[in-house]
């Protein structure tokens, strides 16, 4: 650790924090909000599928179902894509590979790479068309209310 560019933030310590340095400030929040939408993203998917399976209505559950269907594939290769930027983030803020065989990033950064190896033999999900969109909000072609 060193001192921040503008001068001493705390001045009776032999370093600042690493949190008042601008970019690894950002790497941090950006990790922060990846894995706080990554788990409103999952949790999401996750009440749909509920709905899906416990529903009492009949409309609610083929809906829930459909969007399941769609969401699944897009969760899970966001979620890889995502963990992977952040475990690369956590790498940067730790000084690169010289510095992070205590912390356990490194682990990590194997992991990932592992996981992804393992996902480049799956399809990739393309553009999806907007007739599924429509179909999942139970909406018409000519109704352009917004999924709810």
């Amino acid at each position: 650790q060193m001192r921040a560019l503008t001068g001493a933030k705390f001045p009776d310590k032999p370093a600042d924090p690493l949190m008042v340095h601008p970019d690894i400030r950002r790497m941090l929040l950006t990790q922060k909000a990846i894995a706080e939408g990554g788990r409103l993203l999952a949790l999401y998917s996750y009440v749909q599928h509920d709905i899906s399976t416990h529903s009492t209505d009949a409309a609610e559950r083929e809906r829930g179902e459909a969007l399941v269907s769609f969401l699944t594939p897009i969760v899970k290769g966001l979620l890889t894509e995502l963990g992977n930027e952040c475990t690369y983030h956590a790498v940067q803020i730790f000084g690169g590979h010289g510095y992070i065989a205590e912390t356990g990033i490194e682990q990590f950064e194997r992991d990932d790479r592992v996981r992804s190896a393992a996902r480049a033999g799956e399809p990739r999900v393309g553009r999806s068309d907007p007739r599924d969109l429509r179909a999942c909000a139970g909406q018409s072609g000519r109704d352009r209310r917004s999924i709810r």
